[in-house]
């Protein structure tokens, strides 16, 4: 998995490490998401809240990301020739962060078997 989920990130209070270039992978990563790489959407902005001032923890989080890519590198979405049928999923959690009230709520849609469309947000208003 891309994120570990009973991994509990907060906000640093300390002194900031590498705060520009952890943005910038977080930017690169959101632009994978964004065009190919779907499944690492949860964990991208999860660790995309902490861009102004990240630790080391955050660090360690960034790390199991790229991780996950090195061993998932060779994987690849296929269009097959299966009946076109749109399909869609949605999913969303409960607030577990205890610094924010806002759950993340999360959309795919295949066609084909093949993902075209998928989003992963912070929802706007407290449900």
């Amino acid at each position: 998995m891309p994120y570990d989920p009973s991994i509990k990130l907060k906000k640093n209070l300390g002194e900031e490490i590498c705060s520009h270039k952890y943005s910038q992978i977080i930017g690169f990563l959101l632009h994978l998401t964004n065009s190919s790489i779907p499944d690492i959407a949860y964990a991208v902005g999860r660790l995309g809240k902490y861009t102004h001032n990240s630790d080391h923890s955050h660090w360690a989080a960034l790390e199991r990301v790229f991780k996950y890519l090195k061993r998932t590198i060779n994987y690849r979405i296929h269009y097959t020739k299966f009946s076109v049928v749109i399909e869609g999923y949605s999913d969303a959690n409960w607030v577990f962060d205890c610094n924010d009230t806002k759950s993340t709520t999360s959309y795919f849609f295949t066609l084909g078997e093949g993902a075209v469309s998928w989003k992963s947000a912070k929802q706007s208003i407290i449900s």
